[in-house]
């Protein structure tokens, strides 16, 4: 089936669907919503910390053209998830990675993993999930294609809109 959650693959936008040449050959959707691009509005929730990483993202990301006005949520939420890694780094630098515990019941100290690495791991897993939305990975990056404007049909458009044409083999 596909879809976040689903256990399958992830469902794939039509323009890249095409690109690949549809190889289930199941119905694209042609009315598929284009945000009209901008920058959203940073929410008054964040943190210090996930609001300074959204003053350095955003003009990463409309630098890209890959930024739009419905964007703004899953914006926040990696900045909040990359506030979520600066704290937990703090507290690993502070308490390290291995703490000592006292169990009451004996009396005697154990060792268990800073729970700070479990919110580490976490926050750094939800940002490369973002990361890879808004093409801000390599191997994502590869992926993309960006219309200078949405007037403007560029190659790949008109590769698809042309007449069917039949192609012959060379004897």
């Amino acid at each position: 089936m596909g879809g976040k959650g689903s256990g399958g693959s992830n469902r794939k936008p039509t323009a890249l669907k095409k690109f690949l040449g549809n190889p289930g050959k199941r119905k694209l959707n042609e009315r598929e919503p284009k945000p009209k691009p901008g920058i959203p509005d940073m929410p008054r929730f964040l943190t210090m910390e996930a609001r300074a990483e959204w003053k350095r993202i955003v003009p990463v990301l409309a630098a890209m053209k890959i930024l739009t006005v419905a964007d703004g949520k899953a914006l926040a939420a990696y900045c909040s998830a990359y506030a979520q890694l600066a704290k937990a780094e703090a507290a690993i630098d502070k308490y390290g990675l291995i703490c000592a515990t006292l169990d009451q019941a004996t009396g005697v100290a154990e060792l268990k993993v800073n729970p700070a690495v479990r919110i580490k791991s976490d926050a750094l897993r939800h940002m490369k999930s973002f990361l890879i939305e808004f093409g801000m990975t390599p191997a994502s990056r590869s992926k993309l294609k960006i219309n200078a404007s949405d007037d403007t049909p560029d190659a790949f458009d008109e590769l698809f809109d042309a007449p069917a044409t039949s192609v012959r083999k060379p004897n």
